[in-house]
């Protein structure tokens, strides 16, 4: 028995490498920066991918790290289309890593942003550090 794929869709266009930050409701901002800004701090190592970068995270204490991670990247999806998004929980309890890939431009768009919302020594050891612009709300 032979299979054959289907044929490719053609691309989308590539989305802009522009956050909108209105596309996030106001009542919603302010939490989901806390959130961020929480959340990112517990980073303890990037890894650079071909096309962006993988955050780890340590094993969570308990529940609500991956219901958090995953509010963020709602709202991301909806202020920075371009972005790819991947969470993804280790076994028995170990870390978690958040992927965050794009098509061209992405991931040096992503090393400005991460620069200014990762703990000091994680974006340093990354290389990030000394990049220039800023990230919504820093």
């Amino acid at each position: 028995m032979t299979t054959e794929r289907a044929p490719a869709t053609p691309a989308a266009p590539a989305a802009p490498i522009a956050c909108d930050v209105s596309k996030i409701p106001r009542e919603a901002l302010e939490r989901l920066t806390a959130d961020l800004r929480a959340v990112f701090s517990e980073v303890e190592d990037v890894t650079p991918l071909p096309d962006g970068f993988a955050l780890r995270l340590p094993p969570p204490p308990g529940p609500g790290l991956l219901s958090k991670l995953g509010a963020i990247v709602d709202y991301d999806r909806l202020c920075c289309p371009f972005i790819r998004h991947a969470i993804v929980g280790e076994p028995d309890g170990g870390p978690v890593r958040l992927e965050l890939t794009g098509g061209e431009g992405v991931k040096a768009f992503l090393a400005v942003e991460l620069a200014s919302l990762l703990p000091p020594a994680v974006a340093a050891r990354a290389g990030l550090l000394g990049r220039i612009g800023c990230a919504p709300n820093s």
